[in-house]
């Protein structure tokens, strides 16, 4: 962000984003966590997409603040993501891990475009729901 809001070139944010990337992904390789652990985690991550995304988008689908609509299909993104990296080891998991990633990708049609003006599918009760639907798959698994 600092990179970014400093005007740096675009080497010197690509950089910074390594860096944060990769402390990120090293802490992840120290934490254990069980695949319901890990899907309500992507839940998490789809409210705060849910948050962004009415901040973003008016109700009638203009779009108000582009940074909030395009931090929104970031969060999305980073849960399909997510939900791509949980380790399933059973068929109840391997289950919820397949209907949750059913639900974060459901939402691709909420982005037609990087910065629209207007977004006529606009409806932030589908992230809300599908971060529900993430949820009830998580407590599924026994």
């Amino acid at each position: 962000k600092d990179a970014v809001d400093n005007r740096a070139d675009a080497d010197a944010v690509m950089s910074a984003w390594r860096d944060v990337d990769e402390t990120i992904e090293s802490i992840e390789r120290g934490v254990e966590a069980t695949p319901e652990q890990e899907l309500l985690a992507v839940a998490a991550i789809l409210d705060v997409a849910a948050e962004e995304y009415g901040i973003g988008v008016a109700d009638d689908g203009v779009v108000d603040n582009a940074h909030e609509y395009q931090d929104a299909w970031g969060f999305t993104q980073i849960a399909l993501q997510r939900v791509g990296q949980v380790a399933a080891t059973s068929d109840v998991e391997r289950s919820a891990t397949a209907q949750a990633a059913v639900a974060v990708s459901s939402l691709e049609d909420l982005w037609p475009e990087l910065a629209p003006q207007i977004v006529r599918q606009a409806d932030v009760s589908r992230i809300e729901a599908a971060a529900e639907r993430v949820r009830e798959v998580a407590g599924n698994i026994d």
